[in-house]
C-alpha cells in the first residue's frame, strides 16, 4: 500500500469542502449555503425542522462501542411535500448529533459502506456478505 502525504485541502475543491465542513459541523442539509458559500439561517432551520419534525417511516439502531453509542438511520417523510429523507443520528452518555441526508447522498454513503466492507474482506476474491 502506498501512502501519500498532502495537505487536507487539496483532497477537497474549495466548494465541496465548505459543504462538507457545513454538514460536519453543524448537520447542515445540502442548499443550506447561498451564492458564496456561506451558511444561511434558512439552511440551518431547514436542517434542524428535518432533524425534529417529519414521519419517521422506519428506523434501524446500531450499538457501538461496546453498548455507550448508538449509530441511528431514519428514513422520514417531509410532512408538507412528503418528499423522503434520511436522519444519521448518533447518541453517546449526553452528546447528540444528527445529520439530515437527501436520498442521493445516503446514496454516496451506502456506496462507501459496501466499497469499506469489502476492504474487510480477508481475502481478495472473497464475495462481501450483504
Amino acid at each position: 500500500m502506498q501512502v501519500v502525504m498532502g495537505r487536507l485541502r487539496d483532497v477537497f475543491v474549495p466548494d465541496d469542502f465548505r459543504a462538507w465542513l457545513s454538514r460536519l459541523f453543524f448537520g447542515v442539509a445540502e442548499g443550506a449555503e447561498d451564492e458564496r458559500g456561506r451558511l444561511t439561517m434558512a439552511g440551518i432551520f431547514r436542517s434542524l425542522k428535518r432533524v425534529l419534525t417529519g414521519q419517521v417511516i422506519r428506523q434501524s439502531d446500531i450499538q457501538i462501542m461496546n453498548g455507550t453509542c448508538v449509530l441511528s438511520l431514519r428514513v422520514k417523510r417531509e410532512s408538507g411535500s412528503g418528499r423522503f429523507y434520511v436522519v444519521l443520528a448518533a447518541k453517546a452518555s449526553g452528546n447528540y448529533q444528527y445529520y439530515p441526508l437527501e436520498p442521493d447522498e445516503f446514496e454516496r454513503l451506502f456506496d462507501a459502506a459496501i466499497e469499506t466492507r469489502v476492504a474487510l474482506q480477508p481475502e481478495i476474491g472473497e464475495a462481501p456478505k450483504l
